[in-house]
């Protein structure tokens, strides 16, 4: 009985048993003997429409594979797919300052500049774009300033928090100046005198409480200046005229409340009205007197139970008091929200930090940035982070430019729909990235999630991006080394998890959560592009799909087959479908019976979750991975096979209750499966595991973490197998105790890493003629910014 009719006698014996709303069930050694002489269906072809263009026409190219490199390590990342700004290990520009001539300084913590590679600390010009200042700064850059061609950095080494070393950059080199025993967090410079602020106690030999001040030859502390804190933030006219902010409550000598200012004689209070709230930024009015604060505070309270007020955060200093601007920001949850950095321009008040409301709690929504114009509010386009991990905190760094603009620093990655690596200029209508002119920057700000390829005619990209390289393209894309990225139509609203191509390049299916983008057809979850537009596929799913695989049929009798896994109870509007189903192209065929984890407490399980699909090609059996605990009757633990009538466990299964088998290939004639696995029964396993007929075993040693093997952070997200080989990305290290480098290929014996790897989480692999594409979460592949997709070239450079 082949599999299409199999699957069409299990729905046919599910409709007509009254006797039994269950699957046909099996247990671990046999499974229940159908009828194969009941039906021989003929089925229309897949989608049902009317065919539209193919999408890669070949030969050649639709019928070839990539040739297979003898070791696929050998070789080098390419700079290809950066985005305009800085790359690395989390980056984030924290500190920008400006030149005479018009130069942008920037800092905080990265490795390069555009391409150039920078530690630390780089300098942007608009004509000759990123430039490194040496051989920068081994650590986090907490402050900067600039005093003609002399640069000052602020910085700590690895592993030396509690001390900060002060450096200067006289057009040439670094030269170390002072260190502090404890932070200093900003710098500023007024007559040609550097003044330090932070929570430091001693700088440059002399005992200092959290101010002191260098003339060039001599530092000096301020008398009798004894705060119970340590300040944040200094804004100095003059060396009669320097106020601090921070989160203090007295001087020593006077009472003061977060704010207070140095006439040149003695100190006064500017005090908040309530004590500990923090002041991240002082800065002055367009009048360059008027003290402007932001920060994290209130100043006022509500109910009788005298909470702070919903707004707070940004406040403008009256001569006797604190006056809000503009009633405020907020954050989501009602509080006042919090301001990281303030700059003044002749275009408004520019404010960014982590909050969501600008005029009052729910006034007006905004994404971590607002202008003020005097009159009112506005949003600006808003700052986020979509690669990696996400916080709320994506503004670390305000500052008004000397061209009239104003320059954000910080942890995003999209400023407004405009591309930005963590710097990014505003103008008052428009957002400009940093780049350096004729640099080419395809990556993709955002997450790639799925990748798939025609033979060697195109590479095939689904996830959670606006762009790539400077095209708007929608969460789908594809991709070639000659052409670049193209768009496919309009791409779709809403993440792409599962990306599949047909064998024949005749369509590419999109799976995922959207819906459709405006072109009038409502996709639910599922789509099809057949080269020319986009169609539903046969009213989609309820529920997410995270998992597609195509077959081919070989005539009339043997349709093609969509497979379709995920988080989903039904498809096509009303058949069931316990997150696995199949559409012949004409109707649908729920595979019923995987049951998902049942929480402590709850009445009912949860519906199982189907992230990874696999057919044995000799058996036609189909094998399902993902989080769930039964397949009818059957006890498992997140994998099972399916003989077309009856469900079948693999073993003890993989991973643990409510972890995920997030991917299956097979390899060298066995199935593999990775995730976030550490175990087959009692048997210890390592993120990867194979199947040997019999039980569940290590490949290899296994991947580790970075910290310990049996660190819960170390996954495989997605396997792939070219040649002789098999290749893994996730979040992991080759060894235990290594760096994370979240890609690996094991050829038998070994799992070797690649150059370094990529910066964070691979969730895509493919082999193309000119090497391995690998997509994900990531900024950074061996020592260079790569965004999003990352490209490792066989052999050794570009071919």
């Amino acid at each position: 009985m082949t599999l299409v009719r199999s699957l069409l006698f299990f729905s046919a014996a599910v409709a007509l048993c009254a006797c039994n709303d269950g699957p046909l069930l099996s247990d671990r050694d046999g499974g229940v003997t159908g009828d194969a002489q009941l039906f021989d269906a003929e089925v229309a072809p897949v989608d049902g429409g009317d065919g539209g263009s193919r999408v890669d026409a070949g030969p050649p190219c639709v019928d070839l594979e990539p040739d297979a490199p003898t070791d696929p390590t050998q070789g080098e990342w390419e700079s290809r797919f950066a985005v305009p700004g800085v790359g690395g290990d989390l980056p984030n520009v924290s500190e920008i300052a400006f030149g005479p001539s018009g130069e942008v300084y920037i800092a905080g913590t990265f490795d390069a500049a555009g391409y150039a590679p920078a530690k630390n600390v780089a300098v942007w010009t608009a004509a000759g774009g990123w430039r490194a200042l040496g051989e920068g700064l081994d650590g986090l850059v907490r402050a900067l300033a600039v005093d003609g061609a002399t640069v000052w950095a602020a910085w700590s080494a690895q592993g030396e928090w509690d001390t900060t070393r002060l450096s200067r950059w006289d057009g040439t080199s670094w030269s170390e100046v002072a260190i502090s025993e404890g932070a200093i967090v900003d710098l500023a410079i007024v007559e040609s005198t550097l003044i330090a602020a932070g929570h430091f106690t001693r700088i440059g030999g002399i005992d200092a409480h959290f101010l002191a001040r260098f003339d060039g030859t001599t530092w000096s502390g301020w008398a009798d200046l004894a705060p119970d804190q340590g300040f944040e933030t200094i804004s100095a006219r003059s060396l009669e005229d320097i106020c601090v902010g921070g989160a203090f409550t007295s001087l020593g000598a006077i009472e003061a409340r977060s704010v207070a200012c140095w006439n040149g004689v003695a100190w006064s209070a500017r005090s908040m009205p309530m004590s500990y709230w923090m002041v991240n930024q002082l800065t002055r009015d367009r009048d360059g007197v008027t003290l402007i604060a932001g920060g994290n505070f209130a100043l006022t309270t509500r109910g009788e139970l005298m909470e702070p007020a919903m707004e707070g955060s940004i406040a403008r200093w009256t001569g006797d008091r604190w006056e809000l601007i503009g009633n405020g920001v907020s954050d989501l949850f009602g509080g006042p929200g919090l301001v990281r950095g303030v700059a003044v321009v002749d275009h408004g008040l520019y404010v960014g930090g982590s909050f969501d409301w600008a005029g009052g709690y729910e006034t007006l929504a905004t994404q971590h940035v607002a202008r003020w114009d005097g009159t009112r509010w506005h949003d600006i386009g808003g700052l986020w982070k979509d690669i990696g991990a996400s916080i709320d905190e994506n503004v670390w760094f305000v500052a008004a430019g000397p061209d009239g603009s104003v320059y954000f620093g910080g942890l995003f990655t999209h400023a407004g729909s405009t591309r930005a690596s963590h710097v990014v200029r505003y103008d008052g209508t428009y957002w400009s990235s940093l780049r350096t002119p004729g640099e080419r920057t395809e990556g993709i700000a955002g997450n790639v999630f799925a990748m798939d390829r025609v033979g060697t005619c195109a590479l095939y990209l689904g996830g959670d991006f606006e762009y790539v390289g400077d095209v708007r393209a929608d969460n789908v894309a594809r991709y070639t080394r000659e052409g670049g990225f193209e768009t496919l139509g309009r791409g779709v609203l809403g993440v792409v998890n599962a990306i599949e191509a047909t064998a024949d390049g005749a369509r590419v299916y999109a799976g995922g959560e959207f819906v459709d983008n405006d072109t009038g057809t409502l996709f639910a979850n599922l789509a099809s592009w057949d080269g020319a537009r986009w169609s539903e596929v046969g009213g989609g799913t309820n529920g997410p799909v995270r998992a597609l695989l195509h077959m081919l049929g070989e005539g009339a009798d043997d349709p093609d087959l969509l497979f379709v896994g995920g988080d989903f109870t039904e498809v096509g509007g009303g058949t069931p479908a316990n997150g696995l189903a199949v559409w012949d192209g004409e109707s649908w065929t729920g595979i019923t019976g995987l049951v998902g984890w049942h929480f402590d407490g709850a009445e009912e399980p949860n519906a199982a979750s189907v992230f990874a699909i696999a057919r044995d090609a000799d058996t036609e059996d189909l094998y399902v991975a993902g989080s769930f605990a039964r397949a009818g009757e059957l006890e498992l633990m997140n994998v099972a096979r399916w003989d077309g009538e009856a469900w079948h466990a693999l073993g003890a299964g993989l991973a643990r209750p409510f972890e995920v088998v997030w991917s299956l290939v097979w390899w060298r004639d066995r199935l593999v499966a990775g995730g976030t696995i550490h175990g087959s029964g009692e048997e210890p396993i390592e993120a990867v595991a194979a199947w040997n007929g019999t039980a569940w075993e290590n490949v290899g040693a296994g991947l580790s973490s970075r910290t310990a093997p049996e660190h819960s952070g170390r996954a495989v997200y997605s396997l792939h197998v070219h040649g002789d080989h098999l290749y893994a990305g996730g979040s992991f290290s080759i060894a235990p105790g290594e760096p994370n480098e979240s890609i690996g290929v094991f050829d038998g014996t070994t799992w070797r890493g690649f150059a370094g790897g990529v910066s964070d989480l691979v969730h895509g692999l493919v082999v193309m003629d000119d090497g391995l594409y690998v997509g994900g979460g990531f900024a950074r592949a061996g020592t260079g910014p790569s965004v999003g997709l990352a490209h490792f070239a066989f052999g050794g450079g570009e071919r």
